[in-house]
């Protein structure tokens, strides 16, 4: 319900998940648990984010044009397969971009509620990032197809320290 808080805790001792926190509590009649070796396995949902540039990095250092990723949000385990497209050129505020596009597709692997797997679209479009094409490898739009149109979401501003990234400040 929208007036419950939902948080979901992880914490780490030497690279292994040593408790989760689940807040409000769930019943496993619901959810099935994820076995702990997969948990272990699969990324938390930050460190996803750096995996996906460190592989991207790696990609670009080799001819590999795939990679998989794991992620455990706490509930749930999901399959996330990645395929590089190539360099292209985007714009932003009327500025050329060149980047590396990758599109990604996701598949549940355990945790899920049968609602959730009912509600799950096998044709389910793939989402495109754009990353910049530098070694830091900075997303600076994703887009997914969404009722024959585009949503996207487009990074308007990088800071050059932690200062300049406070709200109403500008560079």
């Amino acid at each position: 319900t929208p007036d419950k808080k939902r948080r979901v805790k992880l914490t780490y001792k030497e690279n292994k998940i040593a408790e989760t926190i689940i807040e409000p509590a769930e019943s496993s009649d619901k959810r099935p648990a994820v076995p702990m070796a997969d948990k272990n396995a699969a990324y938390d949902l930050i460190s996803f984010l750096l995996q996906i540039r460190k592989e991207l990095a790696t990609a670009k250092n080799s001819d590999k044009k795939t990679f998989t990723i794991n992620i455990f949000d706490g509930r749930r385990l999901t399959q996330t397969d990645f395929q590089i497209i190539g360099e292209k050129t985007i714009k932003i505020a009327g500025k050329k971009y060149v980047t590396l596009a990758v599109s990604s597709r996701r598949k549940q692997l355990g945790g899920f509620t049968k609602d959730e797997i009912a509600d799950q679209d096998p044709d389910e479009p793939s989402m495109t990032t754009y990353f910049s094409n530098d070694e830091k490898l900075i997303p600076l739009r994703m887009e997914r197809p969404f009722l024959m149109q585009k949503i996207s979401a487009t990074l308007v501003k990088t800071c050059g320290n932690n200062e300049s990234c406070l709200l109403g400040n500008r560079e």
